[in-house]
């Protein structure tokens, strides 16, 4: 079955589990085919490196989620602390360079990431609550302005 390309560009999530459990039914499906033994080896092999990309990919995608959670919070990943290693193969302080091209952030920088995002997540919390707080009672008091000045009307064109 084609998976169309409009699953892919739209909802590259789903299109990555769709294609993955592709993969899991065509290696089950490789066990019973009638091929030689060099034929199979290359197709498993081929289904692998569909694997490890389709992986890559998802852990890239789940990098940029926790990356914009973590902005939408008010953390930045140049303000977290984390142990440094010099890599002269891959780009940027906390990222690098996975093995199909995407970028993914590196291992020892989840830990202090997460770690701040825990610590700020109440703070965040109560902010976005006191702006909700704020919102209604600006509406509350309009619309108590609103009654009062229709009040006033009606009673003065008695």
């Amino acid at each position: 079955m084609k998976i169309p390309i409009s699953l892919r560009r739209l909802f590259p999530r789903s299109y990555i589990r769709w294609d993955m459990a592709r993969v899991r039914r065509e290696k089950t499906a490789l066990q019973s085919a009638k091929m030689s033994r060099e034929e199979r080896a290359d197709r498993l092999r081929q289904l692998h490196y569909e694997m490890e990309d389709l992986s890559g990919w998802q852990e890239s995608l789940d990098d940029e989620a926790l990356l914009k959670r973590a902005a939408k919070i008010g953390i930045y990943p140049d303000e977290v602390d984390f142990p440094r290693e010099r890599d002269p193969e891959n780009d940027g302080r906390y990222h690098r360079i996975g093995d199909f091209g995407h970028r993914v952030l590196r291992s020892e920088f989840y830990g202090p990431l997460r770690i701040a995002m825990r610590e700020r997540e109440p703070v965040y919390r109560k902010e976005r609550r006191e702006q909700v707080d704020m919102i209604v009672k600006i509406i509350v008091a309009v619309t108590g302005l609103i009654g009062t000045l229709i009040g006033l009307f009606a009673t003065l064109r008695k």
